[in-house]
């Protein structure tokens, strides 16, 4: 009864599997030959008083139904602190009975997946392979095809798919390792992925001279350094956290993404990365990127949702896109340089960043905020670009002692919805236009090289006032630039 299966969870279960029927947010089963229902409510779930969190499979209708009204019985568990996640059917769950009950269907799939999480590697990592798995060994036609597909898609994983199942060793005690890959040695490895497949948490790979054509998927904290070493791969993938990627010459053999980063407090430093469509895309939290060399991209650095990204003293060059930031906050983009970018050398949505001490030069755009707001931009230098700093729907900015010259639409343009920004103490030089602001907001001690007090010093004397397109002005304009 519902008792007895929350005592057992409550002892310590890894692993708590509901064969059964179901209906949403009620899963119920009954003994062989016996019409007496065994019933485990959602009530029954929030009776458990268990310190270990189990992982939880579902076999019964719409378990694993979303529903915007009533949380279902997996997310249930989930979302109420009993389980560290749950994989259950969204629909009528397809499975066989009786003896054949593991040979088809979500059975089959329910053993696939028992047996990928025995590897103890990553939940996501195991359901998909089940799920991949499962659709190569079957390969009926018609009716009964349909049926092998709708069992695979109806499994739905709720909780965290880089989730390490049976969690991650203490680093107690251990002695980390260093493997080496390529050169000579005894025991070296061919594969960068065979070293990592080998390693634990805490070790490092060093990577000697030479191309490696492979795609990586590195599912433990690693430190990998390349010496001289060349990886031609169609994707990196970063699951777990504090990874560091060092010293490479990382190229892209096919139009994909470069180095793909889910783990939080990743390091990506001193590479040269090249001819993918996105070099660096960026989901973990706390990562940091420096001291790459990033060309010949669509995008260089795609910023997915996430916080605390540091992007600091790379080269961007010659990409479409520079540095792409969607919904990202707490940003710092600073001492990089930025040069013959095809589109935007840095284009933002996000909130409390920072943009400081970088060099834009050739690019179409140099700085685009959209949607964003508490940003600092600071020391920059941005000269012969096709626009300055353009904002958009941007408010509550701080713009200061930055230097633009020589841009070939406006130095700065604050746009539709701009208000509350401040520009102060910067340089306008030789811009086709040095400004322009349609939103009206705060400019004060900036340096405008075609301020007419600079001809007419009686002018100054008379606090005459540089005017800004459409019209706002700047009340106490500065005679010599600032020394930037």
């Amino acid at each position: 009864d519902a008792g007895k299966i929350n005592d057992i969870i409550n002892e310590g279960a890894g692993l708590a599997v509901f064969e059964g029927a179901g209906n949403h947010h009620l899963w119920a089963t009954h003994a062989k030959d016996d019409e007496k229902w065994i019933y485990y409510y959602e009530w029954n779930v929030l009776q458990l008083k268990n310190d270990y969190l189990p992982i939880i499979l579902t076999s019964g209708a719409r378990l694993g139904q979303f529903n915007g009204t009533r949380e279902c019985f997996n997310w249930f568990w989930v979302a109420r602190g009993k389980a560290v996640a749950s994989i259950g059917p969204t629909g009528l769950c397809w499975i066989g009975h009786g003896e054949n009950v593991t040979e088809m269907f979500l059975g089959n799939l329910h053993l696939r997946l028992c047996e990928e999480m025995a590897g103890r590697g990553l939940l996501g990592n195991a359901w998909g392979d089940a799920i991949t798995g499962y659709l190569n060994n079957f390969s009926w036609s018609g009716v009964a095809k349909a049926f092998h597909m709708k069992a695979a898609e109806e499994l739905e994983l709720f909780g965290d798919p880089t989730l390490k199942i049976g969690g991650y060793e203490s680093s107690a005690g251990y002695i980390h390792h260093t493997l080496h890959v390529g050169g000579d040695g005894p025991g070296n490895y061919t594969k960068i992925q065979d070293a990592i497949g080998n390693a634990s948490d805490g070790d490092r790979i060093i990577v000697h001279p030479g191309v490696y054509v492979e795609n990586l998927s590195i599912d433990k904290s690693l430190t990998i350094t390349g010496e001289d070493a060349t990886i031609k791969t169609g994707g990196i993938i970063l699951c777990s956290p504090d990874i560091t990627i060092r010293g490479f010459e990382i190229e892209g053999y096919e139009k994909n993404e470069g180095i793909i980063c889910y783990g939080n407090h990743a390091l990506i430093t001193e590479n040269e990365i090249h001819s993918f469509s996105t070099a660096i895309w960026i989901a973990g939290v706390g990562c940091r990127i420096t001291e790459n060399v990033i060309e010949n991209n669509e995008y260089g650095i795609w910023i997915n949702g996430t916080g605390e990204t540091d992007i600091e003293n790379n080269t961007l060059h010659d990409n479409w896109y520079g540095v792409w930031g969607e919904h990202a906050t707490d940003a710092t983009i600073r001492g990089n340089t930025f040069s013959y970018n095809a589109w935007y050398a840095v284009w933002m949505e996000g909130d409390s960043g920072s943009i400081a001490e970088n060099n834009f030069s050739k690019n179409w755009y140099s700085i685009y905020l959209y949607n964003s707001h508490q940003f600092n931009i600071s020391g920059n230098v941005i000269f012969l670009n096709i626009h300055g700093p353009q904002f958009v729907n941007s408010t509550d900015n701080v713009i200061v002692h930055n230097h633009m010259e020589k841009n070939e639409h406006y130095g700065i343009y604050f746009g539709w919805r701009s208000t509350e920004n401040a520009i102060s103490e910067n340089n306008f030089i030789e811009n086709s236009q040095n400004a322009r602001d349609d939103a009206g907001n705060q400019w004060e001690r900036n340096y405008w090289s075609d301020y007419l007090g600079l001809k007419i010093p009686l002018l100054f004397l008379f606090h005459f006032p540089y005017f800004i397109q459409k019209c706002s002005f700047d009340w106490h304009p500065k005679l010599t630039p600032y020394a930037l």
